[in-house]
């Protein structure tokens, strides 16, 4: 499952968070997605401590990216 966390950069400090079941997405997929969809500076990391992904070690998938209004 992924955790999708969802922050405004402007104005409204809340912060949504959902669980979605997408098991089958490699990272490249996740990244080319977002990007295709009007998100920039995507960066894929392999924990929550910035550390760098590896598929075959990483427990964690972790995508960071920008998309503004």
């Amino acid at each position: 499952y992924v955790e999708l966390l969802v922050s405004l950069l402007e104005g409204d400090a809340r912060i949504c968070s959902t669980c979605a079941p997408f098991m089958a997405f490699e990272s490249e997929e996740l990244e080319r997605a977002m990007r295709e969809s009007g998100a920039e500076g995507v960066r894929v990391f392999g924990g929550y401590a910035d550390q760098p992904f590896d598929r075959a070690k990483s427990v964690d998938l972790v995508v960071v990216a920008e998309k503004r209004a």
